[in-house]
This record gives structure tokens, C-alpha cells and sequence, in this order.
């Protein structure tokens, strides 16, 4: 692209519709919002970052006469019939009559401004932030367009977004911008996001807190300059966390309730050490952000978090923070907590199961549950193997140790009343979790694993029997010390 332009606006968006086997869906994003990019252009959603889905310009048309386009309703029926949008997962399955649809949205996204100080390595972004390439025809969004928006949506606003890519306080008028949609909408919910560097400087933060905003996100991962920058590259620790810091200290000198506080922390696997996470809990707590949220994310793929992901212990352990990002979870799971069957040398057919996971065990007529475990975890060699936890569908709990290396039978007595069922399923929690990335960046599998298993008896290979120790069910508790964040 010789001129530098990125222009990928399509004025009929339907035709981004795809076959889907999902069935029947809605957007919610086109039922009862719009999206005003820096340029007046108008998509639809979170989920269309270089402005490709374009149904008109606020500059240029009244927001009704943009409301109104057929497109909107072309969509929906593609949706219902089956379709789903390209390169969107914003969709919900829904099988009712399509609702009605308003003639004015009830909620917009504003993004004030393109620009952002950061290059986070984020595919949606490196264009947007690309010196040599234009993705929207103006840089920021002039006040006066949003004052006119909200002259013709007014106090029928339900939520304001005011962020979209970019970071809103780059924009000089961000403030005022925030002040103008409280007047016009004073019941409107008012949400917005940031990096915290462009409220590093006390006046801004004070502008902001008279505002009138509900909620601000602070989006800071990594507790180390060293550690923050890889992913928030061209950022500075100290400036971020001072620009957070400025605005939990200008509320409290207000006299404020609002806005609510965010630290969003994104964890990879270069944040997410426990020492990096304590020193966020520790720096939240002091200074008064109303939440930490730890963000589990899958993108970019390969900077996905192993210490914390669903199933380890250190997922247990802060699981009071944790949050996941929209999609992270169908990439980590499968039904019932195993994988697909797989060759694994030395041991034949097995699955892999997530470090918690249901796992069936074939009845048999001596009125025992036969399960069959293995692990080939580097980490359990040294040891022969690891510690597991069984608990069965009639809530009876046992200790096993399953080997490293080879196929250790289990043999559950099963009560009297339950004996004839061909299989049980067996909840299955193992100490610890391994991931075949974790110290070798270079792997392509990024699962979380816990131990193997199979339903049949593996004939072709050693197998021995281990033996189970029942955990009592009458354990008292230990007191544990106030504050100390409880293992989950």
C-alpha cells in the first residue's frame, strides 16, 4: 500500500457473514448500540478494530438515519439463519423471535482518539499504532461531533464506553468529553480504560474525578519495568502506576464514591510469578483501587499464562482476582477435563486430563471401579510420580500415588446400591500441573495437564496396582491468619 492507507470500510458488513454450525444467534452489539470511531465512522461491536464494518458517519448523517440502515437488519436475519460474523465471536446462541429493535441505540462506544503511546504486540493494534499506515481518516474524535450524538441520543443513553483502541487520554478534550455525556445522559453508566501514563500529570486526574465517571480500568501487567515493557512496549512502570496512583489520591481528596478503580493485570507467563502478584496486591491495597483483577488471556498465544491457568494450584490460590478474557476458557477445556486420545510413547492410547477433570471408570462385576493413571511429567521423574485426588460420585475421597512412567490400576469399591452401572465418572484433582512450554518457550503445546488416563487395562504394558488411602471427612480446620489469601 504505496499511500500508506489501511482502508478496509465496507458499507454492506452482511457480506462478512460465514456458515456456522452454532446455529441460531444474536449480537447484542446490533441490537441496542453503535460503535463511533475517531473519525465519525460507525461499526459495530468491540471486535472490528481496523473500522472494516461501516454503517455510516456521525459527521455526515444523523445517528437515526444511521440506526436505520438495512445492513443492521441483514445481519440479524443472517445470525438467526445459522451465519456468523468474519473474524468475530461476539455473537450469542439464541433461538426467540428477534426483539424488537429501538429507533436510537441505547448504548454507544466512543473511542476519542486512534493514538496510543504504547505497541503492545496485540495483532488488532500494530496496525491502528503502525506510523506508516492510517486506519482511521481522523486521528480523534472532535467534541462538537459527540456533542451533536448526544443531543440526538440524550438521556435515553444507557451505558457510554468511552474507549475503544487507542488510549482515550491522549485526547486533550477527553475530560470535557466525559463531562458533556454526563450532562446529556445523567443516568448513563460511564465506563472507560487506559494505560494510567497520560494521568501520570495531577491536573487531569482531578479534571477526571469532576467528570462524572462510574468506572475506570488501569490496564498495568508486571510488577518489574523489565517484565512490564514486554508486552507494554514504550511504556514506563513508574509513570503508569503513578497516573493510578494520582487518581485514587485525587478521589480521595474530592470526597468522591466514584469512579470505581480497576487494576486490570494481564497475566503471562513472564507476570504471573507469585512474587510479582503479591507486590499488585499489596500496591492495590495501599493506595485504594477498588479491584485487582488477574486477566487471563490467550492472546498473543504463545505469552499465555502457565503458572495460573484453570486446574493449578496457583489458579486456587488467587482465584478470589482472577478474571478470564471473553473466549479464554473455551481455549483451555474440554468436555469433562480431557483431551483427545493421543499415542504416547511407551505407554499406547491415552488422554491427557486438565490438572482437575471428570474421568470415567468402567464398573466391573467385582463391585469395583477400575481407573487407570500414568505420568510422564519431567518434573514427577525424580520423585516416580505424583500425588493425586480422587472423589467419587458418592462423595467418598482418596489419596493415590500415580507413577511416573508406567500404568498404576485403581480399584474403588463401589457401594452395594450403585453396582451394575457400566461406568462412574470420577472427579480427578492433581497436585500440580505441567505444561510442555513451561522452561522451553520454543514448544508448541501450551496445555495445562495433569495426569494421563485410560478406561480399559493397557495389556501391552506394565501395569501394577496401587493402593488407596481414604481421607477421613471429619478434618477440622486450622484458623489461618487474617488477610491470608485462602487456597481455592
Amino acid at each position: 500500500m504505496a499511500d500508506g492507507s489501511f482502508n478496509l470500510k465496507h458499507p454492506r458488513p452482511s457480506e462478512f457473514l460465514i456458515p456456522d454450525e452454532a446455529g441460531p444467534k444474536i449480537c447484542p452489539w446490533i441490537e441496542d448500540s453503535v460503535t463511533i470511531l475517531s473519525d465519525g465512522d460507525v461499526t459495530c461491536g468491540l471486535d472490528d478494530p481496523h473500522g472494516s464494518r461501516f454503517f455510516g458517519n456521525v459527521a455526515r448523517q444523523s445517528l437515526a438515519e444511521i440506526f436505520a440502515n438495512p445492513e443492521y437488519q441483514r445481519l440479524r436475519e443472517g445470525l438467526r439463519a445459522g451465519m456468523r460474523c468474519r473474524d468475530c465471536s461476539l455473537a450469542l446462541p439464541d433461538t426467540r423471535p428477534l426483539p424488537d429493535r429501538p429507533a436510537l441505540p441505547r448504548r454507544i462506544i466512543v473511542e476519542p482518539t486512534i493514538r496510543c503511546n504504547l505497541r503492545c504486540p496485540q495483532s488488532a493494534c500494530i496496525p491502528n499504532n503502525a506510523s506508516d499506515v492510517r486506519t482511521r481518516n481522523s486521528d480523534d474524535l472532535s467534541p462538537d461531533v459527540l456533542r451533536s450524538v448526544l443531543a440526538e441520543v440524550g438521556d435515553d443513553l444507557t451505558d457510554v464506553f468511552f474507549f475503544n483502541y487507542g488510549d482515550p487520554f491522549l485526547h486533550r478534550g477527553a475530560p470535557g468529553m466525559i463531562a458533556d455525556i454526563r450532562a446529556a445522559a445523567p443516568d448513563a453508566h460511564i465506563v472507560t480504560s487506559t494505560n494510567g501514563m497520560p494521568l501520570a500529570g495531577a491536573r487531569k486526574a482531578e479534571e477526571l474525578i469532576a467528570a462524572g465517571l462510574d468506572n475506570i480500568v488501569f490496564t498495568i501487567s508486571g510488577m518489574t519495568q523489565e517484565s512490564y515493557a514486554r508486552y507494554h512496549a514504550r511504556g514506563r512502570l513508574e509513570t503508569a502506576l503513578k497516573g493510578m496512583r494520582r487518581l485514587c489520591e485525587a478521589r480521595a481528596a474530592a470526597g468522591a464514591q466514584r469512579p470505581q478503580i480497576t487494576w486490570r493485570y494481564l497475566l503471562f507467563h513472564w507476570t504471573d510469578s507469585s512474587d510479582q502478584i503479591d507486590a499488585a496486591i499489596d500496591l492495590a491495597n495501599e493506595i485504594g483501587v477498588d479491584q485487582l483483577s488477574l486477566f487471563l488471556t490467550q492472546h498473543p498465544p504463545e505469552a499465555r499464562s502457565l503458572r495460573l491457568a484453570p486446574g493449578t494450584p496457583g489458579f486456587r490460590r488467587y482465584s478470589h482476582y482472577i478474571e478470564m478474557a471473553h473466549g479464554y476458557q473455551e481455549t483451555q477445556t474440554t468436555p469433562g477435563g480431557l483431551y483427545p486420545i493421543e499415542h504416547v510413547g511407551g505407554l499406547g492410547s491415552a488422554r491427557w486430563t486438565l490438572p482437575a477433570a471428570r474421568v470415567p471408570a468402567a464398573g466391573r462385576r467385582d463391585g469395583t471401579l477400575r481407573l487407570y493413571l500414568a505420568t510422564i511429567a519431567p518434573q514427577h521423574a525424580q520423585a516416580g510420580g505424583t500425588g493425586v485426588t480422587l472423589i467419587t460420585p458418592w462423595d467418598k475421597e482418596y489419596r493415590v500415588f500415580v507413577p511416573f512412567g508406567r500404568w498404576g490400576e485403581i480399584r474403588i469399591p463401589v457401594p452395594s446400591h450403585l453396582r451394575g452401572r457400566p461406568f462412574h465418572r470420577v472427579t480427578l484433582t492433581a497436585d500440580d500441573a505441567w505444561c510442555p512450554a513451561d522452561g522451553n518457550p520454543d514448544h508448541p503445546d501450551y496445555r495445562m495437564l495433569g495426569v494421563l488416563t485410560r478406561q480399559k487395562a493397557p495389556r501391552a504394558f506394565l501395569v501394577e496396582r496401587l493402593p488407596l488411602a481414604e481421607v477421613p471427612t471429619t478434618l477440622e480446620s486450622e484458623a489461618l491468619p487474617t488477610g491470608q489469601i485462602l487456597d481455592r
